[in-house]
């Protein structure tokens, strides 16, 4: 596996796959930054559908909850995603 990507997140891929992800619905669509690099760990969406380990990088992504949710705030949510779910900004 290559080098990890610099993504910015603007925004996580808006996918509907037919079976398992860990994409939560919540966040689909929705503007973050990468707050850390977890390293290359096994995709489970691959793992789940019998197709091998497809190793990808992880990360954790941060974001606005008002981005997410619509309400004004300052809070945020931190979620490990992995690279296939994110869009280059």
């Amino acid at each position: 596996v290559a080098v990890p990507s610099t993504v910015a997140v603007d925004p996580t891929r808006n996918m509907n796959p037919e079976g398992h992800t860990r994409l939560p619905r919540y966040l689909r669509g929705c503007p973050g930054t990468i707050a850390f690099v977890h390293g290359c760990h096994v995709l489970p969406d691959s793992s789940a559908h019998g197709r091998g380990d497809d190793p990808h990088w992880l990360y954790a992504v941060r974001f606005s909850a008002s981005d997410v949710f619509g309400a004004p705030g300052r809070d945020e949510i931190v979620a490990d995603l992995w690279e296939t779910y994110l869009e280059a900004a």
